[in-house]
């Protein structure tokens, strides 16, 4: 739209010369999301996105060390300093809006509302490298990736590979020392559209190996 101003008139003047602002209209909220699988907020943008979470009253800018990273994972936004790794993360709001500039207003807000996420599995079991789920609950998967001796699990690259309850799967390529992470695969809960994150890893050790 397009606001115009002037000084009021009085018994001694004229009003003043007429003054037009053009306010551009706000553009709409940024288009971030949640990966459930790698429990990050994706669709960043450096410099031009802001968010901030829960009651905060002050946004903060994204600036990640690289203008190439497009997302922030979930756990530095949701958990304190010092929270263990793999304890399962709270629920909470936040909020991402584009920043303002000199020529524009601060873009519509984008909420997205995060569920808590699940605690780790404990229906599955490892003998040698068989691998098996007692699980039988409607539209749940599960899945597993596998560390080598002395890795450490990465969320963000790890290759899932899905596990039902139907069969039990033998793990490729294994050997004694690697580590199995399995856990809740992320979903879109039915009730409330909401995506519900990956739950938290049940880690274990393989001590032995399955002959075939």
């Amino acid at each position: 739209m397009t606001l115009y101003f002037r000084t009021v008139a009085t018994a001694a003047r004229r009003a003043g010369a007429i003054v037009s602002v053009k306010v551009p209209k706000r553009a709409s909220a940024p288009s971030v999301k949640l990966d459930g699988g790698k429990l990050q907020i994706t669709g960043l943008k450096s410099g031009q996105t802001e968010y901030r979470v829960g009651d905060a009253t002050t946004w903060t800018t994204f600036v990640p060390a690289s203008s190439s990273v497009k997302g922030m994972d979930l756990a530095a936004l949701l958990s304190a300093a010092g929270t263990p790794a793999n304890f399962p993360l709270p629920a909470g709001l936040i909020e991402f809006r584009t920043k303002a500039t000199d020529k524009k207003a601060a873009s519509a807000v984008r909420v997205l509302e995060i569920p808590a996420q699940p605690s780790a599995p404990t229906a599955v079991s490892l003998v040698g490298t068989a691998l098996s789920v007692q699980d039988n609950t409607p539209k749940r998967t599960y899945e597993y990736t596998r560390v080598e001796k002395n890795g450490t699990l990465n969320i963000q690259t790890a290759k899932w590979s899905s596990l039902t309850a139907s069969r039990a799967v033998i793990i490729p390529k294994a050997s004694v020392g690697d580590r199995i992470y399995v856990r809740i695969k992320s979903a879109t809960d039915s009730a409330t559209k909401l995506t519900v994150p990956a739950s938290a890893c049940l880690e274990l050790p393989i001590t032995s190996i399955t002959i075939k």
